[in-house]
Order: structure tokens, then C-alpha cells, then sequence
């Protein structure tokens, strides 16, 4: 085939044993030389974060829950609240988090400063509407599960019988109040 291509007038190089050696010494080099000296730097306010995959893949979407991109999703995607080193929870978009007496259901406040990258507010229908949509059948979302499944009426959206999850409602612009479909004391451990 390579004849064909070459006969056929194509101007795209081909990669040979000799070009990707070289290409495999340059990148250890350069590992080498700038790889061991590497430092973290705090980013100053109006930087931008350019990052090089090593895999090809168009679904960059947080929807999708999994796969290569997934694990550069928290470069990007701001989570509710996240586990530090140790493993213990910290606020990030919720601020504050109470179950009721019964474990049953869940008071999330949002961070009032909490913004998207254009500097609209975060609310508590973009929460409720990314649960939604994570939810649904056609997202194929490979976490949703494990965060969203006792959450009353995700198995009902995940079959595609509802578009909204029941057990999420909004009071206000600053507050998500998430019902489950059992009591669930351990909820953000277990799955955040």
C-alpha cells in the first residue's frame, strides 16, 4: 500500500524505524533535561492551560463519565466537592452538605462565588440540570450510577420513562435538596 500511495503522489511523510527512534531518543532527552527539573507553579490569574493528550479521542464531554479524557475532566469541569490526599471531603461548588434525621435526604448549598468559566453564576438548576442529563439513557454517562443511583426516580430516567429526576429539587438559586429512595447515611463517601 505504500507503494501505492508513493505512486500515487502523496506528499505525506512516512514514518520509519530510523524517524521514530529519533523521535523516542529526542523525547527521552528532552525528559531528561526538563523532566527532572520540573516544579509545580500556581497559575496567575489570566493564564491559560494548553495540555497534550496521547490518546485521540473527540469526546471530550464530561457527560461520558469515563475513558481516557476522563481523568483530565477535573482540569476543566468543577466538581461538587472533592476528596484531598488524606481522603477526606472538602468543599469546592457545594459549600455545605446536611442529611436529615433519617439519612434520606440531602441539603447541598452552592458556593455563592461559584462561577462558570464566562463568570455566570453556578445555580442550583445547572446542578439539578447536569444531574438530569447525566441520567439519561442516551448519555451512556458511566458514573452516573455510582453518584445518582439511590437518588428517587434516576432508574426511571436512566430507562428513558422520565426526563427529570424526581428526587432533586431547587428552593432557591443556592440550594439542591436531593431525596433518596432509601436511607443512605454514608452517601457522599460512598460515592463521591
Amino acid at each position: 500500500m505504500s507503494n501505492q500511495n508513493n505512486e500515487a503522489g502523496s506528499s505525506q511523510p512516512q514514518m520509519t524505524r530510523r524517524n521514530a527512534l529519533k523521535l523516542g531518543l529526542g523525547t527521552s532527552v528532552a525528559l531528561g533535561l526538563f523532566g527532572l527539573s520540573a516544579r509545580i507553579v500556581v497559575a496567575q490569574e489570566g493564564q491559560v492551560l494548553k495540555v497534550a493528550n496521547p490518546a485521540f479521542n473527540q469526546d471530550w464531554s464530561p457527560l461520558r463519565g469515563g475513558g481516557v479524557p476522563y481523568r483530565w475532566n477535573s482540569a476543566w469541569w468543577a466538581s461538587p466537592m472533592y476528596f484531598d490526599s488524606k481522603g477526606e471531603l472538602h468543599p469546592y461548588v457545594f459549600t455545605s452538605w446536611e442529611p436529615d434525621a433519617e439519612n434520606k435526604t440531602w441539603t447541598f448549598k452552592i458556593d455563592p462565588k461559584a462561577v462558570f468559566s464566562d463568570g455566570s453564576k453556578i445555580t442550583a438548576e445547572d446542578v439539578k440540570g447536569s444531574w438530569n442529563v447525566s441520567a439519561m439513557p442516551n448519555t451512556k454517562n458511566q458514573r452516573a450510577d455510582q453518584v445518582l443511583s439511590k437518588v428517587a426516580g434516576y432508574a426511571d430516567v436512566g430507562a428513558g420513562k422520565a426526563k427529570e429526576i424526581s428526587g432533586i429539587a431547587t428552593p432557591d438559586e443556592g440550594t439542591v435538596v436531593v431525596t433518596l429512595s432509601e436511607a443512605d447515611p454514608d452517601l457522599l463517601h460512598a460515592s463521591w
